[in-house]
């Protein structure tokens, strides 16, 4: 009887994610996922059911990720300093080509009704909830003016992070990034060095 060939699950995941956070789900083919992951493909839809399945599992993970990164009780200003010196650091290195997957699923499938595109519709929801959250906590520590309004700031920054995270895919000028960080962040007094 042949051995079967053990894969660990996880690190095949993180190989999917990898290749929908460059090709989109529409431009990953089942052959991009065996070459990332190493399985063949009874393999591959045997361990995770089909293409789309995978992809609702890698986007799943990456918003894991994100959350683990979210605000929690740290102080509000520099979470959000915090937040967008990273958009920054990452926009003005190659790991910045890929964007956020988040986004780039929400743009690939824009207002379509099937499942991928609700779960990048609920994810991108979590990303402005966690904004609002700073924002929110940093009214409440009196670190903004207590008439601050919450939807239209939150917009403004959901708006830069969106903003840095496209243009880091193909303009690697970390100083241009900044302006574009900074011109958001000025209204609430932040700076990106």
């Amino acid at each position: 009887m042949p051995r079967v060939k053990e894969f660990d699950p996880d690190k095949a995941l993180d190989q999917a994610m990898q290749v929908f956070w460059r090709h989109g789900y529409e431009g990953t083919t089942v052959s991009h996922l065996m070459a990332a992951t190493g399985l063949l493909k009874g393999s591959l839809y045997g361990a995770f059911g089909s293409k789309e399945k995978l992809f609702l599992k890698a986007l799943s993970k990456y918003g894991e990720d994100f959350r683990k990164k979210g605000f929690q009780k740290q102080d509000p200003l520099d979470y959000l300093q915090q937040f967008f010196q990273r958009l920054v650091d990452e926009g003005g290195h190659t790991k910045g080509e890929r964007g956020c997957l988040i986004m780039n699923s929400c743009v690939e499938f824009g207002r379509q009704d099937h499942i991928r595109a609700k779960l990048s519709g609920r994810l991108f929801q979590e990303v402005e909830k966690n904004l609002q959250s700073a924002v929110v906590a940093a009214i409440a520590a009196k670190q903004m003016p207590e008439d601050t309004d919450v939807d239209a700031l939150v917009c403004r920054l959901v708006g830069g992070a969106f903003a840095l995270r496209e243009m880091g895919k193909f303009k690697r000028d970390r100083a241009y990034l900044s302006h574009i960080a900074n011109g958001v962040l000025d209204e609430i007094g932040l700076k990106i060095i």
